[in-house]
């Protein structure tokens, strides 16, 4: 392991938290958009859920890998937390949004399935 000062570990943890945000907003709200999700609120919503949910999964995935937990193990951990996060996220849709021509959890299904197989090929990119 590494020996990184405390700067530079919330340096790192702040650019993995940043970069893992960023990306899954500039995947999800447009795609929202694109099935169908109207509305400025409801655009808010799928922001505001994000926010909520992602620095979650994200500490969780900082801290397990900080571990050297083997990145298989990592990467089953991750599937069980989307499998987590995709109903409590429909629920909050379902609770929030006013205008969808879809169901609020086929709606997180389809979102978090595209953001994390995003985040596998970019994966998968940066190791070849």
């Amino acid at each position: 392991m590494d020996i990184l000062t405390d700067n530079e570990l919330l340096r790192t943890y702040i650019g993995t938290l940043s970069y893992n945000l960023f990306g899954t907003l500039a995947i999800e709200i447009p795609l929202a958009l694109a099935l169908g999700v109207r509305g400025r609120k409801n655009a808010w919503t799928v922001f505001e859920v994000n926010v909520l949910t992602n620095p979650i999964v994200v500490t969780i995935l900082f801290l397990l890998v900080r571990t050297q937990l083997c990145m298989p193990a990592v990467r089953g951990i991750l599937f069980l937390m989307e499998c987590v996060v995709v109903p409590a996220e429909g629920m909050l849709y379902k609770r929030r949004l006013t205008e969808t021509p879809m169901n609020p959890f086929k709606l997180s299904l389809i979102l978090n399935a595209v953001s994390y197989g995003t985040g596998v090929i970019l994966e998968l990119i940066s190791v070849l």
